[in-house]
């Protein structure tokens, strides 16, 4: 990660950012999903980076950020993200759309599982 770190603060200015730091980053979001505090340092650093829209188009940058947003309660943030981002994967990105709206549900009803009809009522909203 500290490879990571010091590419992205070398390569800021350049647009668009080299393709091994891309890929870097999309490798690091998979590696870091089961280390929260880790991952959510790897999101603010890429979030805080004038060319953060260059990394929303990797599908795990997409899925780590809506992870980050999701822990720290702020769905709505999640969204917004899923909105503007330029990931292809469309498919994913719907799950995502609906992960994000099933946790606020989940935690709405202070659950920890949401029921099929539940889930479709959700879907439907």
């Amino acid at each position: 990660m500290m490879e990571f770190m010091a590419m992205l603060k070398k390569n800021e200015n350049e647009h668009p950012p080299p393709t091994k730091l891309l890929d870097l980053a999309g490798q690091l979001c998979r590696e870091l999903q089961s280390s929260p505090p880790s991952l959510e340092k790897l999101v603010e650093a890429m979030m805080e980076c004038k060319n953060k829209s260059y990394f929303l188009t990797n599908i795990h940058v997409v899925r780590a950020c809506v992870s980050v947003h999701i822990h720290n309660g702020q769905h709505d943030a999640a969204c917004r993200l899923l909105e503007c981002c330029k990931a292809e994967e469309k498919e994913e990105l719907v799950q995502l759309w609906h992960e994000i709206h099933y946790r606020q549900v989940m935690e709405k009803h202070q659950t920890d599982f949401l029921t099929p009809l539940q889930k479709f009522r959700c879907r439907k909203r």
